[in-house]
């Protein structure tokens, strides 16, 4: 065995204990998930209806997940804008702050794919792109809350390929 590989090995074993001394301090039986559900009440007003769920899975991470659907063969406002039908987002979400419930600022990377309606020319395919928010609680319970999100999404399919967006979401912690 030679001195660098003695090395790494020692350097293994001391950082492991780190590991394993701080997960027993960090995580306890009394720590419970969140899950939070969402919606973005503008777009109903275009003739999409949508839903998001979000679970909390440590103190910084979690999985969120948002669908939409459009009810109407056109969006209401803006007519000339061609929509998919159906739209499924997938984000891990990553925490600045260090909060027993998730709140703060946000970034993520999402995954998703959208389908289209007959006869149109929008995009229809996989999408992968990033979010970047703040989640801000508002009431004394800390159940409510405001969403505003950047979004930057790569439509690999589309004729129009860069989807940059603004969104804003409201919703419940239970």
């Amino acid at each position: 065995m030679t001195r660098n590989s003695l090395y790494g090995i020692l350097i293994i074993i001391a950082l492991s204990n780190n590991i394993l001394n701080a997960q027993g301090k960090n995580d306890t039986i009394n720590y419970k998930n969140d899950k939070f559900i969402k919606t973005n009440p503008y777009k109903p007003f275009l003739g999409i209806v949508n839903i998001g769920f979000e679970v909390q899975i440590n103190k910084r991470l979690s999985l969120s997940i948002f669908g939409e659907y459009l009810i109407k063969d056109k969006l209401i406002v803006g007519e000339n804008i061609e929509h998919p039908v159906v739209v499924v987002e997938m984000a891990p979400r990553y925490y600045f702050s260090n909060n027993e419930i998730l709140s703060g600022f946000f970034i993520g990377t999402i995954t998703g794919f959208t389908l289209k309606r007959k006869n149109t020319n929008e995009a229809q395919g996989i999408i992968l792109g990033m979010e970047s928010g703040y989640k801000f609680l508002i009431d004394k319970k800390k159940r409510f809350f405001i969403e505003p999100k950047l979004l930057f999404l790569y439509n690999f399919s589309g004729t129009e390929k860069i989807l940059p967006g603004i969104e804003g979401h409201i919703g419940i912690r239970f």
